[in-house]
């Protein structure tokens, strides 16, 4: 079969015993596994095998024509925003979990800021730039997260069955 252990993890191919229901991963990177079928006699599997590549542009003043790529093989950067002082937080795959990166607004010096956090999506920043706000599913439900931006005090701020963060704009007010 096909499964993942959390909402922020990829499909993986699983072998289930029917002996005794134990299960075991067969597969273990960051590519997205689908549509499994099984010979009829059980000996070959076909599998359906999805890599993902993201690449993060900035354009200058809003022109296309000037747009720049200033990072690539993110795995995953869905999730983006600016900080205040001009650099750009992202969301990227890391190992078996997605996470927060921040990194010059020209590619360089990119930092990994959480691990283990399970990102989801979600992210944004504060208008101060203190802290970033995410989705993770790290606590067993969908919850709003709080990072300090050097990547401290993580903090669980809802404890809610469902909550996540929308990209939105953050004001002094919340």
């Amino acid at each position: 079969m096909t499964a993942s252990e959390s909402a922020t993890t990829p499909d993986q191919v699983w072998y289930i015993a029917l002996s005794n229901g134990e299960t075991t991963r067969v597969t273990h990177d960051l590519n997205y596994y689908h549509d499994l079928s099984l010979a009829g006699n059980s000996n070959r599997l076909a599998v359906v095998q999805d890599q993902s590549v993201s690449s993060i542009w900035v354009a200058p003043n809003a022109d296309a024509g000037r747009a720049q790529q200033i990072a690539s093989d993110t795995s995953s950067s869905e999730d983006v925003a600016w900080t205040p002082d001009g650099r750009i937080v992202y969301r990227s795959n890391v190992g078996d979990s997605a996470e927060i990166w921040v990194m010059s607004a020209d590619g360089s010096n990119a930092k990994q800021v959480t691990s283990g956090a399970r990102v989801s999506g979600g992210l944004t920043v504060s208008p101060d730039g203190r802290n970033i706000f995410f989705t993770s599913d790290r606590a067993g439900h969908s919850n709003i997260w709080r990072v300090d931006a050097d990547g401290t005090n993580l903090k669980q701020l809802t404890s809610g069955q469902g909550s996540f963060t929308r990209k939105a704009r953050l004001t002094a007010n919340g």
